[in-house]
């Protein structure tokens, strides 16, 4: 499976069950909104699971790895063909390849992800293990 196709699934993106967080740590403290110190560069709770987003907030997480991978629809060109990620070609792309995953992938891990593949285009970053094997299950 191409290694955009897995991020994209670890990323809504490719992604987890459940919106829980860590023990006792409620990312919706008084008002029933995320605080900011929680939410990713995303806009979402980064703790959130992937799977268990709303289309809104997956939309988001989708936007935001395609503005790391250069918008929807890029490809780079990569000396090495099997090195290249293009993004996904639309939003509702990026969401549909998520619906029916069942892996355990945070916002968090997603960004750290996107962030990586950001810096360094023609590679397949450590951080973006389990978005992998997520997107081949």
């Amino acid at each position: 499976m191409k290694f955009w196709a897995v991020v994209t699934m670890a990323l809504c993106a490719l992604s987890a069950c459940g919106g829980a967080t860590d023990e006792g740590d409620d990312p919706t403290p008084s008002g029933g909104k995320p605080s900011t110190s929680t939410l990713g560069k995303s806009g979402v709770a980064l703790k959130s699971q992937i799977t268990s987003l709303a289309a809104k907030d997956l939309g988001k997480v989708c936007d935001y790895m395609a503005r790391q991978l250069g918008g929807y629809g890029t490809t780079p060109s990569c000396p090495d063909p099997s090195m290249t990620v293009p993004a996904d070609v639309s939003q509702s792309a990026c969401i549909n390849k998520v619906k029916g995953k069942k892996c355990d992938l945070s916002v968090e891990q997603v960004e750290a992800c996107a962030d990586a593949l950001n810096k360094k285009r023609c590679s397949l970053p450590f951080v973006c293990e389990p978005l992998w094997q997520c997107a081949n299950k």
